[in-house]
């Protein structure tokens, strides 16, 4: 009866050990499924959630003379795509960087000296459309509204740059020089936004491009040959 007992203990370690064993060899098997379900869970986490954090800097709104806090808003669509002609790609950006200066194609984008916020919306080439908005704010909050419904909220900026946003109904503060990241998933279309806080920049870095200036003088020319 002992011995009986004794096989019937070893017999179920053993049987504890062998279900180990399976154990082991499945996951193994699902290594790689295991690996990609932590990594989309870990960018989840990184890109929808944000973690508070503590500013030593009070968010009063005021800038260093000639300054303004400069943010970038850009989308990223994988998916279904159209693209535009190249002929006419040129003719539909309104900004771009050359130089150190960020140039706009219209004078009505330049920023006043009394701008505390530049904003770029850059929403990627899709078909014809003006692909990209910039804005300028004086006054805050201010909320920015496309196609009739309101997108971001600005709500306060810091002397270091820093820019308190209300985005996707969540409210993130982006310390300059600092990226906030969100992922959505919008007609048959992956949508990844990034707001960028480029940090103060002199109300001069915004310019014109050099055939908007040229353009400018021709009419002055002829202006004065009336």
């Amino acid at each position: 009866m002992k011995k009986k007992w004794q096989r019937s203990v070893i017999n179920g370690v053993g049987t504890g050990v062998d279900t180990g064993s399976k154990l082991i060899k499945l996951t193994w098997k699902y290594r790689w499924f295991s690996l990609l379900t932590g990594l989309v869970l870990y960018f989840v986490y990184q890109y929808t959630f944000i973690i508070p954090t503590l500013y030593a800097e009070p968010l009063d709104n005021k800038l260093p003379k000639n300054k303004t806090v400069f943010l970038t808003i850009k989308e990223h669509r994988y998916g279904l795509h159209h693209d535009g002609f190249s002929s006419l790609t040129e003719e539909l950006k309104t900004w771009k960087k050359e130089n150190d200066k960020i140039l706009f194609r219209y004078p009505s984008m330049l920023p006043s000296e009394d701008a505390k916020v530049v904003v770029i919306y850059d929403r990627g080439l899709d078909s014809f459309e003006q692909y990209s908005t910039p804005f300028t704010v004086s006054s805050l909050p201010y909320t920015f509204y496309f196609q009739d419904k309101p997108y971001v909220t600005i709500n306060k900026v810091s002397s270091k740059g820093t820019a308190e946003l209300e985005f996707n109904g969540k409210k993130i503060i982006i310390s300059a020089n600092d990226t906030y990241s969100s992922w959505s998933y919008d007609r048959f279309q992956a949508v990844q936004v990034e707001i960028q806080n480029q940090g103060l920049v002199p109300i001069n870095t915004f310019d014109l491009f050099p055939e908007t200036k040229k353009k400018i003088e021709r009419e002055k020319e002829k202006l004065k040959q009336k």
